[in-house]
């Protein structure tokens, strides 16, 4: 086994983005960038925790059906901005390692990740305050007292 073989996954992917190259300047600047965009995120998470708390919490059986499918893509697109920062943070790491493609390949699939994972993020994040307005929503908004935010 060599050395690599014997760390960890996560250790393995923070030697990519601080490996002492050249690119370590751009990769740890994008590390940032999606580290920032998870630690934002992650309240989405609590979010969506207390959500379905709420649900477990009231009567189900007396909800109209569309409670269930605006709460299934509220508590999806709650969801969908932290797990595509995380995403982000790991598929770089994936990219590099694979040996088939060239160096150009490699790093323009990264920046198609970076704008493509940005473009999701932004419609993520404008799906929840659509949502939100809902009516079968507006309830856990109030609540939740996060008018103000969403």
């Amino acid at each position: 086994m060599s050395k690599d073989d014997k760390k960890t996954y996560p250790m393995r992917v923070l030697g990519f983005y601080f490996a002492p190259l050249l690119r370590s300047f751009i990769t740890v600047l994008y590390l940032g960038f999606f580290i920032y965009f998870a630690i934002f995120y992650f309240d989405n998470i609590i979010l969506a925790i207390k959500f379905l708390w709420y649900t477990f919490d009231i009567s189900t059986p007396l909800l109209d059906i569309a409670y269930l499918f605006w709460g299934a893509l509220f508590f999806i697109a709650l969801l969908i901005p932290f797990s595509l920062s995380l995403y982000a943070i790991i598929l770089p790491y994936e990219i590099m390692k694979h040996q088939i493609w060239d160096s150009a390949k490699k790093w323009l699939l990264v920046i198609l990740v970076l704008l493509t994972t940005i473009d999701a993020i932004i419609v993520a994040d404008k799906a929840v305050h659509l949502i939100a307005e809902q009516p079968t929503i507006v309830p856990f908004v109030q609540q939740e007292n996060l008018g103000f935010r969403i």
